[in-house]
């Protein structure tokens, strides 16, 4: 609802006298003196929404961006709603944050805050990937965990992800009660207490070195290497994020020869060399694959700036350099772990495998192969972490889960994605292939002749403007309206929104799913940036005579063929 101008510049001076950044104090006060309704509104007739992990936005003043005033109040909502759950304040809470501009500030105050609010604060004192902290969280049996990070968006972002109870993300209602503790305490100024005299009190600890060497050897644990494996050489690069040094220490643990991107192994919150610190895109990987094809590497990793999730490269059959789709790096390491632990005679009297609902549906295919449970959940690895603990509470050993975004979770240590340990088990697997005279593909090859050929693919439809979030409403608004008929010209024969309830009891959510007899498509807003998501899924058989390979290369370009004609329709959809 629009404020009008008296109203915002009332809320500006309001929010500005509690703010304890003269930076967005001063920037606040350039829009009151500026008295243009436009940006006031932007900044201060609205608030931020919590998302998948918490909350993420742009840097810059009043609750409608990412500031200090703003992650203070998250750390006071956050303290306010687990005293009144009953958390134990000594348990603590694990704050770590990445090295994005504002991070170590933001980080600081989230600790005086909590401090503050009597809750013993475990603290990372120097840049840390997310999955570290959400490990600490689990392995210290902590209330909580804040972890200040923007993941992979580009370099004007900044966010909060937060943890609870073993290390997994929010869920509803938890969400909507620190939203509610945030707008309940706006006009109050939560008390603090600074680092120092927080540590002098015993309510700040650090956690730095002992938590490394307890995550490396949980790695270990989780991925133990195979007797005399064959050297490797991967090229590896962090994006400018902050799982370079932990990376390169746990791939060296396993006997791999790590040659490093030079000019992105520092922690660099500008990203100098990228245009957009996400492994999927475009250009991203280049230093990468230049490095790679000077020094001849099979193999080139790469982690996300908050080293969550993992990208790879591999060689093919002509010595190729080829990026290989989340769903096939997820494929191949479900099959790496359970062959693993059949090998090692470890594998559980019943285990399970979990993926979400616009994931490839070759971990379904895969789990009935080999005997084993499997999930399908929301998107988000917080249904993933869900599905484990349902899986547990059945007698269900949870194994492996992934998401297409490249996100990838080896059970045992910690409830979320995992960028590092996915790269360990990456290089593993490559060390198998390369002692063994075979390629990624090979191996991928093996698994479709197994299961099947699944080829997956996708588009996005970015929407511009300030109010991104109505524009994809009214797109998905659209495609209930008038739902697609045809996916590539073949008939839809099934089609399902998500936004109503079904009998696989999982929760409503944004998204329609459309399917053929061979293809499926599924279009969803995504949850951290502003665009519309088409996932298309083609499945199929080799013909007379034709390789798994050959099929493969036949189903993805009969796959881009059919988006390239739904794209523009969906598109065509959009507000101009």
């Amino acid at each position: 609802m629009q404020k009008s101008l008296e109203s915002l510049i009332a809320s500006a001076r309001a929010w500005t006298a509690l703010d304890p950044d003269p930076d967005t104090r001063a920037a606040t006060e350039a829009l009151i003196a500026a008295a243009d309704p436009a940006p006031l509104q932007l900044h201060f007739g609205r608030r931020l929404q919590f998302g998948t992990a918490g909350i993420r936005a742009k840097l810059g003043p009043g609750p409608g961006f990412l500031n200090r005033r703003l992650v203070g109040l998250l750390a006071a909502g956050l303290a306010q709603v687990l005293r009144v759950r009953g958390a134990s304040a000594e348990a603590g809470i694990v704050v770590a944050c990445d090295a994005r501009r504002g991070s170590e500030s933001f980080a600081r105050e989230a600790c005086e805050v909590l401090a503050g609010a009597g809750f013993r604060v475990w603290r990372f004192t120097r840049p840390t990937p997310t999955p570290v902290a959400a490990f600490a969280t689990r392995l210290l049996g902590a209330a909580a965990g804040v972890v200040v990070t923007a993941s992979h968006n580009p370099p004007a972002y900044n966010g909060v992800k937060v943890y609870v109870g073993g290390g997994r993300q929010i869920l509803a209602p938890l969400d909507a009660e620190i939203a509610q503790a945030m707008q309940a305490q706006e006009s109050e100024q939560a008390p603090r207490i600074a680092l120092a005299e927080a540590q002098a009190q015993g309510l700040l600890c650090e956690l730095d070195a002992v938590l490394e060497a307890a995550y490396l050897h949980d790695i270990a644990s989780r991925l133990p290497a195979a007797s005399g494996p064959a050297a490797l050489k991967v090229v590896y690069t962090p994006l400018h994020g902050v799982g370079g040094a932990w990376a390169v220490k746990a791939l060296e643990a396993q006997g791999v020869e790590v040659l490093p991107v030079a000019e992105q192994m520092q922690p660099d919150g500008a990203f100098p060399t990228v245009s957009f610190p996400n492994p999927e895109e475009a250009g991203a990987l280049d230093l990468a694959f230049a490095l790679a094809e000077a020094s001849s590497a099979p193999l080139v990793l790469a982690n996300d700036p908050d080293a969550d999730r993992l990208a790879m490269a591999a060689r093919d059959a002509t010595g190729a350099l080829q990026r290989l789709a989340g769903d096939e790096l997820g494929i191949l390491l479900a099959d790496h772990l359970l062959r693993s632990l059949a090998r090692r005679q470890a594998m559980p009297a019943r285990g399970g495998l979990v993926t979400t609902v616009v994931s490839s549906s070759m971990l379904a295919a895969l789990a009935r192969a080999r005997g084993l449970e499997f999930a399908e959940t929301l998107t988000g690895f917080k249904w993933i972490a869900a599905a484990f603990e349902s899986f547990e509470a059945d007698g269900v050993v949870p194994l492996f889960g992934y998401e297409e975004a490249l996100g990838y979770l080896i059970a045992g240590g910690l409830l979320d994605k995992d960028g590092l340990s996915a790269a360990v088990a990456a290089a593993q697997l490559g060390q198998e292939l390369q002692a063994a005279g075979q390629t990624m593909f090979d191996r991928l090859d093996a698994i479709q002749a197994e299961i099947g050929v699944y080829v997956n693919a996708q588009r996005s439809i970015w929407v511009e403007g300030d109010e991104p979030l109505a524009s994809l409403a009214q797109v998905m608004r659209k495609l209930r309206q008038s739902p697609l008929r045809a996916l590539g010209g073949y008939p839809v024969e099934r089609s399902r929104d998500y936004a109503q309830a079904a009998d696989d009891g999982l929760p409503t959510t944004d998204l329609l799913s459309f399917e053929t007899a061979t293809l499926r498509l599924r279009v969803r807003p995504s949850g951290t940036e502003p665009k519309l998501k088409l996932y298309g899924e083609l499945r199929g058989q080799p013909l007379s005579n034709e390789t798994v390979a050959a099929c493969r290369a036949r189903l993805r370009d009969e796959l881009q063929a059919a988006l390239a004609h739904i794209h523009p329709l969906v598109m065509a959809l959009a507000p101009e």
